[in-house]
């Protein structure tokens, strides 16, 4: 981040700020402009975080892959531990009173670090997780942060929002006797057509359909 939020805006497209503020302009009207940011960063808040962050991540495909935030006694000891520290920022975007987005992270240094970010399945056509990503970056700048390390991992938001990035490909070493030349050539084989797959379902747009299919699917089953 260049040191203030107006300059962090400034480093978008102006189609990209026009978008985001029609996002948030939708989102907002759906709960009649009632949008407010609740920031926790004490240990006494931690409940409330666990309640509306818990409700939010109970309604996600995450649950079905057993990887959700939840109120368990390691996500505790790991929030109650930063929160000691004064590392803690945990983000909640109501609605209201109806919780909708969580963001929890903690501090290191100059860099924000976001371990857990979910939002309620029915308001995904409003993008209310880029709207809050907003408020986090204008916080991170009021705290003097330069820095927001998304991890591992592709998601829209990075894509959106990241300015610096890597690529992580696995070696494989293979043999060379026979039968290590024969896994060879069929992992390259199943290796290309999977790429080819992919790289055509990019260019005509069905992948990120497929996934958002999948990823609804997922959420309905969660509310079974």
């Amino acid at each position: 981040m260049p040191g203030d939020f107006a300059a962090t805006l400034r480093g978008f497209s102006k189609k990209r700020r026009n978008e985001l503020a029609r996002e948030g302009r939708r989102l907002a009207d759906c709960f009649g402009g009632r949008l407010h940011v609740r920031l926790v960063t004490s240990i006494e808040e931690l409940d409330q975080l666990f309640d509306c962050g818990g409700s939010i991540a109970a309604h996600t495909y995450h649950v079905k892959l057993r990887g959700t935030f939840s109120d368990t006694p390691l996500w505790r000891a790991q929030l109650e531990l930063e929160a000691r520290r004064g590392a803690l920022t945990g983000f909640l975007l109501l609605g209201g009173d109806t919780p909708i987005v969580f963001n929890i992270g903690w501090v290191d240094g100059p860099f924000f670090f976001p371990q857990a970010v979910a939002h309620l399945p029915q308001y995904s056509r409003f993008s209310p997780g880029k709207y809050l990503w907003l408020r986090v970056f204008e916080q991170c700048c009021a705290e003097g942060l330069e820095w927001v390390d998304y991890g591992f991992g592709d998601a829209e938001y990075k894509r959106i929002y990241g300015t610096e990035c890597w690529v992580e490909q696995s070696v494989r070493l293979y043999g060379r006797t026979a039968r290590a030349t024969v896994a060879w050539l069929l992992d390259v084989a199943a290796t290309r057509a999977a790429s080819g797959l992919k790289f055509a379902a990019e260019r005509l747009g069905i992948l990120r359909r497929i996934k958002n299919a999948w990823r609804r699917r997922m959420s309905h089953d969660a509310d079974r």
